[in-house]
């Protein structure tokens, strides 16, 4: 059986901690159906036509004209008004679909949105800043937690992994993304610090999301989930559910796996 098999077997622990209700909508005052008290036909409290509460005609929020929710005027995640990552379409669609045994390199793969959220000595990290790296070929990108137990075994065999890949002609920056802490709350600069610590991480590789907005898009089932991402294009490869515990048995043959299946992806068309 094949480690991807193995994982998808073991598929982390789906996303947990408490829920958030919703309210029902208003009885607004206004002479259409929407529930609000503008009258659009929209179900918010502005006079334009998008789905929320600012005063452009796009459906984020912020006060520009484009579709993402920094206030510049360009289509990355960053908050310049250059155009320095690659065109999209962005999202966390990967090129590789993953049956039950086997996969399929497919043209239907996103570029990584350009997230950029403080590290954990405090400082500000763009997974922009590996774009066109000269240092690295492929950017992890982890979207953790800490109290996930399959996150653990992705933190403690990082530096193992990241190692066996650059002795064997593949160079990787492994970038973790903390989503919740140990009690399913938001991560502060103490705790990734804590986290970067207890696994021997650098620090600036270790990124928290304290208002846990990437979550609801990267994870569509459970923590972890790992992007590979080529910083060529910053075009996502791959993802994958659930790690391998190091370990374990089956922790070599993981290792293993992988240089090759770079190289697959590497050979390509649009990789």
């Amino acid at each position: 059986m094949s480690w991807k098999r193995i994982v998808l077997l073991a598929l982390a622990l789906a996303v947990g901690g408490p829920g958030l209700g919703c309210d029902e909508g208003g009885s607004g005052s206004d002479s259409d159906s929407d529930g609000d008290s503008d009258s659009d036909s929209d179900s918010d409290s502005d006079s334009d036509s998008d789905s929320d509460a600012d005063s452009d005609t796009d459906s984020d929020s912020d006060t520009d004209s484009d579709t993402d929710s920094d206030t510049d005027s360009d289509t990355d995640a960053d908050t310049d008004a250059d155009s320095d990552y690659p065109a999209g379409p962005y999202g966390f669609t990967p090129s590789m679909l993953w049956g039950e045994t086997t996969g399929e390199w497919t043209d239907d793969g996103d570029i990584i949105p350009n997230i950029c959220l403080p590290d954990a000595n405090g400082t500000e990290r763009c997974l922009g800043d590996l774009y066109g790296s000269a240092a690295y070929q492929i950017v992890i990108v982890d979207f953790t937690t800490m109290w996930c137990p399959y996150c653990i075994d992705a933190a403690v065999g990082e530096q193992d992994f990241v190692d066996y890949l650059g002795d064997n002609g593949w160079d990787v920056e492994w970038i973790s993304i903390l989503e919740q802490d140990a009690s399913y709350g938001t991560v502060s600069q103490s705790e990734a610090s804590d986290f970067a610590i207890d696994y021997g991480l650098d620090p600036a590789t270790v990124l928290y999301d304290a208002t846990q907005e990437w979550a609801a898009e990267a994870v569509p089932t459970g923590f972890p989930t790992i992007y590979t991402v080529h910083t060529t294009n910053m075009l996502i490869w791959d993802m994958t559910e659930g790690w391998i515990d190091p370990s374990g048995s089956d922790w070599a043959e993981f290792l293993a796996w992988w240089p090759p299946f770079l190289d697959y992806c590497d050979g390509q068309s649009g990789s």
